[in-house]
């Protein structure tokens, strides 16, 4: 069975804090139980891959990310 970690703790495993990891979440593995948000080792282990990816990697979450905040801002404007 896999490891599962809090937000806080997949976030000191990868060496970021825990706001840095609810910002990026959007793009990022993990599972939900109502407000609870978790990840197991494989997410960790995926998201890891995903902060070191090549530039071209980079730059598509990057994208995807604002895209996202676009999204979100357009709806609180309604």
């Amino acid at each position: 069975m896999s490891k599962t970690f809090r937000l806080s703790d997949g976030a000191a495993r990868l060496g970021i804090s825990p706001s840095d990891a609810f910002r990026e979440l959007q793009s990022w593995p993990h599972q939900r139980d109502g407000l609870e948000v978790s990840f197991t080792e494989e997410d960790v282990a995926a998201i890891g891959k995903m902060m070191i990816g090549t530039p071209d990697e980079h730059l598509a979450r990057l994208k995807f990310i604002e895209e996202k905040r676009a999204a979100l801002r357009a709806t609180d404007g309604e």
